[in-house]
């Protein structure tokens, strides 16, 4: 449960590398020519305020303290956004207030990319110690991480155009970025049910005689293929959104759903599995 929690939370901290963390563009609450009420104005500030001292709180936290760190992060930006899409709502739209905000979630946001990518390639830096099949499956991860962010940024772009803002330069380079993406989720799905498919048929064969470390190996490969093909998908959806043609990414996802959900033979799986109630799903 700690890793899943510290998964889905890496999306929300910012650099933590750095000697200070980032703070969005504070909140202004007296603006007398704004639409937006001061009471609203003053909940964005201390939700930006409670984030920001958490981040920092982060660099120092360990165990079950960093994950709860994390969690309140993630929650206290949900919430903010979530401010941000009820003022996007209103008639008529606070454009004057509201575009540095999204800015500041912008620039908060496109952080997190060089923080994951720190994260991964401390990972891989530790391949090759016998321990591939847990490190792989934590990049894959961190892959995903990176896919919903991706998400979240062209969600960030279309509200700054609802506030005027020229986001075409932007849009472009994400376009660019996704194309390429897309490319290299297609090929490690395939080159992962490949890895998977041969898994299985050796644990097949080996009946009642399969190992632990075998049965484990399949498994860890077909949470990899779920992690590969979400992510996929995620980059097929913004793609979608973006006008691009992604018949034949869909069709590689088409082509591994029936992998990821596949069993394993129970006369392959160790006793203990079968006493546990566990499968290979």
């Amino acid at each position: 449960m700690h890793r899943y929690l510290a998964l889905v939370f890496a999306l929300f901290i910012p650099l933590l590398s750095l000697s200070s963390p980032t703070q969005a563009e504070p909140v202004a609450v007296t603006d007398n020519t704004s639409t937006t009420p001061l009471a609203v104005k003053a909940e964005l500030a201390m939700l930006q305020q409670a984030i920001d001292t958490d981040i920092h709180k982060l660099k120092h936290a360990k165990g079950e303290l960093k994950t709860i760190v994390e969690y309140r992060i993630q929650n206290k930006t949900l919430q903010l956004r979530n401010k941000i899409k009820d003022l996007l709502e209103a008639t008529p739209i606070d454009s004057a207030f509201l575009q540095p905000l999204i800015q500041g979630q912008l620039n908060y946001i496109q952080q997190i990319d060089s923080y994951i990518d720190d994260n991964i390639d401390k990972l891989e830096q530790q391949l090759g110690s016998g321990k591939d099949d847990a490190i792989l499956l934590d990049i894959s991860k961190r892959e995903l991480d990176k896919d919903t962010y991706y998400k979240q940024q062209l969600e960030t772009l279309n509200w700054l155009e609802q506030v005027g803002q020229d986001i075409s330069e932007a849009q472009k380079s994400l376009l660019q970025i996704l194309i390429a993406r897309a490319d290299m989720l297609e090929s490690l799905v395939t080159y992962t049910q490949q890895q998977l498919q041969a898994a299985v048929d050796t644990a097949t064969s080996a009946g009642k005689d399969v190992t632990s470390a075998q049965t484990s190996h399949v498994m860890m490969l077909k949470e990899r293929l779920a992690q590969n093909s979400q992510s996929l998908n995620i980059d097929i959806n913004l793609l979608d959104a973006l006008g691009q043609d992604t018949a034949a990414l869909k069709k590689t996802l088409f082509s591994v759903s029936g992998d990821i959900t596949q069993d394993v033979p129970y006369s392959s799986v160790p006793k203990n599995y079968l006493r546990t109630g566990k499968n290979l799903c």
